[in-house]
């Protein structure tokens, strides 16, 4: 598949997409609006735009740098209080798998303003599980874990994905989101749209809930991949010349 074939075509399916959302509908389901939540990958941004402070710079974006973990810390913007928006992800490795960590703030039957992860919020499992049910239709190719449960082969990415989270003053991650490229293309910009809106009003008693802060990293072997061919390419740089007669 050419790839401005593919971004046509994730263009269209996002329109389609937000379109169904906005009605809350899901395959299977009626019309009215249940609790759900999505994930949405694209050239365009399906909602309106978080902002926050980018680390590192420039500003509006989250950007990974030399395979280093990329931030949105303080976000404000988007809508429903911050249970909705969108957010622009550059990464300059044609990776096949992305990983993203959600900081979520929440008010629901557990007690007020609160981390997703504390006061053993039943809350979280619920929209973990919504996540992946909405996989089947909508974000395919993304899978979402309790961060505190993220697959142990990522356990030392995501140690660095939460210390630089400290040391930005962030929220800790409650959720992670692993997004496959299932069509395997180079995706070095993608806007991210998360849409938890339906979450509010539903079970668990939810009637606030905000994404504070957002990191992403790439998949470790792609990061390796592209580290080692530099390296590789520096070698042969410096690889000193042999004349003949010389060992």
């Amino acid at each position: 598949m050419e790839v401005g074939v593919f971004l046509k075509c994730t263009r269209m399916a996002a329109v389609v997409i937000v379109v169904l959302a906005f009605f809350g509908f899901r395959p299977g389901s009626s019309l009215a609006a249940a609790n759900y939540a999505n994930v949405f990958l694209g050239e365009d941004a399906a909602f309106v735009a978080f902002t926050g402070a980018s680390n590192p710079l420039p500003s509006g974006y989250i950007n990974i740098v030399g395979g280093n973990p990329g931030y949105l810390n303080g976000i404000s913007g988007g809508q429903f209080g911050g249970a909705r928006g969108s957010v622009g992800i550059i990464d300059p490795y044609e990776n096949d798998v992305e990983l993203v960590g959600l900081a979520i703030t929440v008010t629901d039957y557990a007690g007020n303003a609160h981390s997703l992860s504390d006061l053993d919020d039943p809350a979280l499992a619920d929209i973990v599980n919504d996540l992946n049910a909405s996989s089947a239709y909508y974000n395919i190719g993304i899978t979402a874990y309790a961060y505190s449960a993220a697959p142990k082969q990522y356990v030392n990415q995501l140690a660095a994905l939460s210390a630089g989270e400290s040391v930005n003053n962030g929220q800790p991650f409650d959720i992670l989101l692993i997004s496959a490229n299932q069509f395997s293309l180079p995706h070095s910009f993608l806007n991210w749209s998360f849409d938890f809106s339906n979450e509010i009003g539903n079970p668990d008693g939810i009637t606030a809930l905000s994404i504070t802060d957002i990191g992403a990293l790439p998949e470790p072997a792609a990061a390796d991949l592209v580290l080692l061919g530099s390296a590789i390419l520096l070698g042969r740089r410096h690889r000193p010349r042999h004349h003949v007669g010389q060992v």
